[in-house]
């Protein structure tokens, strides 16, 4: 009983841990995971030390702890938990509560998550009061809002999307043409 004690602080010490670090930097399917799993390592320290204090026979125990993690795992299994990760990021930064988005492990995610960021592109960013900053429209954020537009339909304003791919192509082009002049790349 002492030993399922001393674990369950252990595990306690890491949930809190991993909850600063998630509200630090952002939620990802990896923390979901990290949490979903100390919390099912804590439900069965509580069934071992139920199981101990009543002096139930460990055949019995080991059967409802291997239906119970069955049934957590399925559990976790059912929502969409990659929009949920997609969504919680997305809200806390137009909230004010994060300093910067990690667009590129957002848009790494299934197509789960196209309609949050396609909501996402469309609302007024804290920072800047506009659609997109011209310093957060990176290439690789642009090229995977313009992949989603073409293929998958969700955005509700097309024109946003088709001016932001506009101007990224112009800067691209107007950068390629000064390194040519300054002879920093050739033909």
């Amino acid at each position: 009983a002492l030993l399922v004690g001393q674990t369950a602080i252990i595990i306690i010490s890491a949930l809190k841990r991993l909850w600063m670090y998630t509200q630090a930097y952002g939620f990802t399917l990896s923390r979901w995971w990290g949490i979903a799993g100390a919390i099912l390592v804590g439900i069965l320290l509580t069934m071992c030390f139920i199981g101990i204090v009543r002096k139930i026979h460990i055949s019995s125990l080991m059967k409802w702890m291997t239906i119970t993690s069955l049934f957590f795992i399925s559990i976790c299994l059912l929502p969409n938990n990659e929009g949920w990760v997609s969504r919680i990021n997305t809200q806390r930064y137009l909230a004010g509560n994060m300093p910067e988005i990690d667009y590129g492990y957002l848009t790494t995610l299934s197509s789960d998550v196209y309609p949050t960021l396609a909501d996402f592109s469309q609302r007024p960013w804290p920072s800047q009061g506009t659609q997109m900053p011209k310093e957060k429209s990176t290439p690789s954020y642009i090229f995977n809002l313009c992949w989603i537009y073409e293929t998958q339909s969700y955005l509700p304003n097309r024109d946003c999307l088709k001016r932001l791919l506009q101007e990224k192509r112009a800067n691209l082009v107007e950068q390629t043409t000064k390194n040519r002049r300054s002879g920093t790349i050739s033909d």
